[in-house]
């Protein structure tokens, strides 16, 4: 204790003094919290607000007859469920040679369910029925520089909204074309969220078909990439000379 001219006047016992100390009276005055970071619920509003905009532009119903390629690939990364997902029971397996390697694709009775670089244990080394034949095919076909566009429809059922909204900008990002993961946070509605966006790359189930290699670092810097960054020069520098060569004829 010590004395004052006005009583007697307690010291701070220790823990007070750990509590009430300068750092923790500077954590009191002015919490860090960096401004590209906010909380879930705005995030989470963000990016339905995102989903609504961009299913909006896509056709309400998956017609083939009169759907462009891109409309397909957005109408089913739209829907929150599109039939069974039991993996097992339902996706069959495909493995393909390819200039990135061996490349599987797995399909349903109607669309692609994923695809993997390398081949997947137990997959088929042909095409056991006519989805799995159309997919080759269009790989095949990409890979040989033929083709610009995927017809089939792509089904994906799982993806937080965000996700799901940044794997819907991909197939937006035309053939031979890049967008910075910046770009596609503000794309998406949330211009702060390019490590979302990066995350979101990584967990895309179907790469090549849903492009998430057209998506390319701050100033064309090329990072992180699933497949490997060798697969991803690969693939940009494909699709940039296929691009030119149509461009000059």
């Amino acid at each position: 204790m010590k004395e004052s001219g006005r009583g007697v006047r307690r010291m701070p016992t220790a823990a007070q003094q750990t509590r009430n100390g300068p750092q923790a009276q500077e954590a009191t005055r002015a919490p860090f919290t960096p401004a590209a970071v906010k909380p879930a619920s705005i995030r989470k509003a963000t990016a339905r607000r995102a989903v609504k905009r961009s299913a909006a532009s896509c056709p309400t119903t998956p017609n083939a007859a009169n759907a462009t390629p891109v409309a397909m690939v957005t109408w089913w990364l739209s829907a929150r469920s599109v039939g069974p997902v039991d993996d097992n029971g339902w996706m069959r397996w495909t493995v393909l040679d390819s200039p990135i390697g061996e490349f599987s694709v797995a399909t349903d009775d109607d669309s692609v369910r994923g695809t993997h670089f390398g081949r997947v244990p137990g997959a088929a080394d042909e095409p056991g029925d006519e989805t799995s034949r159309r997919a080759v095919a269009e790989l095949r076909a990409y890979f040989a520089g033929e083709l610009t566009e995927f017809g089939l429809p792509v089904s994906v059922p799982r993806g937080s909204d965000f996700e799901r909204a940044v794997w819907r900008e991909m197939t937006r990002i035309p053939y031979g074309g890049t967008l910075t993961y910046g770009e596609v946070a503000r794309r998406v509605g949330d211009p702060g969220a390019a490590r979302a966006v990066g995350v979101a790359c990584n967990r895309n189930p179907i790469p090549v078909i849903v492009p998430c290699h057209r998506i390319v670092g701050a100033g064309g810097k090329l990072v992180g990439f699933g497949g490997g960054l060798p697969r991803k020069v690969k693939l940009l520098e494909m699709e940039a000379g296929v691009a030119l060569r149509r461009a000059w004829s």
